[in-house]
């Protein structure tokens, strides 16, 4: 319950302003919750639909492509991934 009030906290924070305070807070906070993010994937959602997603930092936009793109079997092919970096990461990364 507790970890929900907190992300919902966290999610609000990501949706301000880059150059606040909060959203400052927001990416801190992120960065050191993104080990669990994999058990997350509606969370994930939520914060790339984020509309300034692209200008989060670099190392949190690879991670999301890593929880959030990379396939999840066998099976499946590298296409989501390629996806992923082709919509959220900045020409300047890719």
């Amino acid at each position: 319950m507790a970890l929900g009030i907190a992300l919902r906290y966290v999610l609000e924070a990501l949706k301000q302003n880059p150059s606040s305070k909060m959203y400052m807070f927001g990416t801190t906070a992120l960065d050191r919750f993104k080990s669990r993010l994999k058990d997350c994937a509606s969370y994930c959602s939520h914060i790339l639909a984020i509309p300034h997603f692209s200008q989060f930092p670099k190392h949190l936009i690879e991670v999301y492509i890593f929880y959030y793109c990379l396939p999840l079997g066998p099976t499946t092919s590298l296409l989501p991934v390629q996806v992923c970096i082709r919509v959220f990461l900045p020409v300047s990364v890719c």
